[in-house]
């Protein structure tokens, strides 16, 4: 039940209202004795005050002012008398509420009320509230009470002003101590409790939070802090479509704020929101994406206003750099160890090639000797074998010559030496030279008449020859090879001459195409019939023709073999001197 006071003069309320101004108490403090003074002097049921944030009212001080189940602290500008005075910044009187069309119970009493004065709260010009003054029955208010009203609105006014300018110097010293904080904390892991707590010490040691999804949107990692609590620090997982409203602040990369948590129902069952009476959020960008949201919770009746999100807005951005910066330097040290172990392995592989070549160079030329005087000599079974044993030589000597040229690629020094040849008759004479050493594979070529191209005619072989053998390798016993050479653009600068080789494989899986080109790949071993090689042959082939000013690529429709392209400009590489 509300208690009535006792009634007082206008001049008596004043006076108390003074002395209580002069003892420089807490304005909580004069806020209560302001209210209860104006309920003595109105012999008035309740007294309110209502501050506005953007286009809303919230409760900021009452006497007498009783809220029922159903009643709200926080409403809008277009709600109810209160609300009109706050609209037309102009005092509204209603002497019988219960024929007043304007009247909405917003805080659904108890008791019913019968009548309502609301002034207006301005200072310096600036709308800052509206103090009301309600009586259990339907009453007139005379002017000279809506007067004393007035004036004690402009001492609300000016207590919450001062309030306020102490508070925001205040704040403004805390948060630059923050700013500070933050940026003086190690980048190793900017998302911690020291950030957190600074975070929280910025905004009065209120409830805050980081929710930071993964790069797949599956989880998304919730840190917490809590200064109030004996751990103070939690972290946990949570799932995409567990973080209510803050959902709206990663898909749209804006701020979120609310200044009632009980009116909003994606918000309220959220344990980790729990309790706390407003919120606000900001986006928490990295390269340009949003990643997560920063948030603080209040716990008190007052809100967090304009000041408390753009301030957020500016933590949540040095976090983001923060991160930027934390990632930036894991990719740095990636990159250098990578490069490490790139200059280790060219290193390598450059010594052992280096070493490995003259060995089966040698290996090989008393292999040829053992094979031509057993061939003189009639041994059937021994040439069988030499050949053999040469022919693996060749191959070594073949797969140390790829790892050399992949060495030249990667330190650029591997040299064109370019001519003009006929590049229709290289063709025949390498797929004809290839023909004779499969006996299980039917080669057709078609080639135009003589093309003259300018390049270096050993690499377009070697090219070739790569892309033939991978065909015989990946293509079934009795399958056809088809090669074909055609001319594009004839006559003009642009000219060049596009050679395909296609086979009857069983094509090449899509998410392996552009592998394929990679140093050291190989395809799984049913693909290729247990004959693969180190993995060089396209990445060099397609360096080669990089490096001739052209282009090779690949098709493959599921089952239907593989046809790489390979096309060359007519003219010689770019900038050739």
């Amino acid at each position: 039940m509300m208690t009535m006071l006792e009634r007082v003069t206008a001049g008596e309320a004043l006076d108390r209202v003074v002395r209580t101004l002069a003892e420089r108490r807490p304005v909580d403090d004069v806020l209560s004795e302001i209210l209860s003074q104006t309920r003595a002097m109105l012999d008035a049921a309740e007294a309110y005050v209502l501050l506005k944030t953007d286009q809303r009212l919230a409760v900021r001080a009452a006497d007498g002012l009783q809220i029922g189940p159903a009643g709200r602290k926080v409403f809008d500008l277009s709600e109810g008398i209160e609300g009109l005075a706050a609209r037309t910044a102009e005092a509204v009187i209603s002497n019988d509420l219960r024929h007043d069309a304007r009247h909405v119970d917003l805080f659904d009493r108890p008791m019913e009320i019968g009548s309502m004065i609301a002034v207006p709260l301005i200072l310096r010009g600036v709308l800052l509230g509206v103090l009301v003054s309600t009586r259990r029955q339907p009453s007139r208010f005379a002017d000279v009470e809506r007067w004393w009203l007035e004036i004690f609105g402009g001492l609300v006014s000016s207590a919450i002003a001062s309030d306020q300018a102490y508070r925001n110097q205040e704040r403004r010293a805390r948060r630059a101590e923050t700013l500070l904080a933050l940026s003086s904390l190690p980048e190793e892991d900017p998302l911690s409790a020291a950030a957190l707590a600074e975070v929280a010490r910025g905004f009065e040691n209120s409830r805050c939070g980081i929710l930071i999804r993964d790069a797949e949107n599956l989880t998304s990692r919730l840190l917490t802090y809590n200064p109030r609590s004996p751990e103070p620090f939690q972290e946990s997982s949570l799932a995409p479509d567990a973080v209510g409203e803050l959902d709206r602040v990663l898909e749209s990369g804006r701020s979120f704020a609310t200044v009632d948590l009980q009116q909003e129902p994606t918000l309220r069952e959220l344990t980790f929101l729990q309790g706390g009476r407003g919120m606000i959020a900001a986006p928490i960008e990295v390269f340009g994406q949003t990643r997560g949201a920063l948030y603080v919770i209040s716990e008190q009746d007052s809100w967090l206003d304009d000041d408390d999100v753009s301030f957020l807005a500016l933590v949540a951005a040095r976090f983001g750099l923060q991160i930027e910066r934390g990632e930036l330097h894991r990719r740095q040290r990636e990159l250098e160890r990578q490069h490490a172990q790139t200059e280790a392995r060219q290193e390598f592989l450059g010594v052992v090639s280096h070493e490995l070549k003259t060995p089966v160079a040698v290996m090989r030329a008393y292999t040829e000797l053992l094979l031509r005087r057993a061939e003189r000599a009639g041994r059937t079974t021994e040439i069988d074998v030499l050949r053999r044993m040469g022919d693996q030589a060749e191959r070594m000597l073949s797969m140390i010559e790829q790892l050399l040229d992949s060495r030249r690629l990667e330190d650029g020094l591997l040299s064109l030496e370019v001519s003009h040849f006929d590049i229709s008759e290289l063709v025949r004479r390498v797929t004809h030279e290839f023909e004779l050493t499969t006996v299980s594979h039917r080669i057709t070529v078609d080639t135009p008449g003589r093309v003259l191209i300018l390049a270096d005619r050993r690499r377009i072989e070697e090219v070739l020859n790569n892309l033939l053998d991978n065909a015989v390798k990946y293509s079934p016993s009795g399958g056809t090879i088809r090669v074909h050479l055609a001319r594009e653009l004839v006559g003009t600068p642009q000219e060049s001459v596009i050679l395909t080789v296609s086979d009857d494989g069983p094509g090449i899986p899509e998410r392996d195409q552009e592998r394929v080109f990679d140093r050291f790949y190989q395809a799984p071993g049913r693909l290729h019939k247990g004959h693969a090689g180190l993995g060089l042959g396209l990445y060099i082939s397609r360096e080669l023709v990089r490096r001739h000013g052209g282009e090779m690529w690949l098709q493959s429709p599921p089952g239907a073999g593989a046809t790489f392209f390979v096309r060359l400009p007519v003219g010689g590489p770019p900038n050739l001197e």
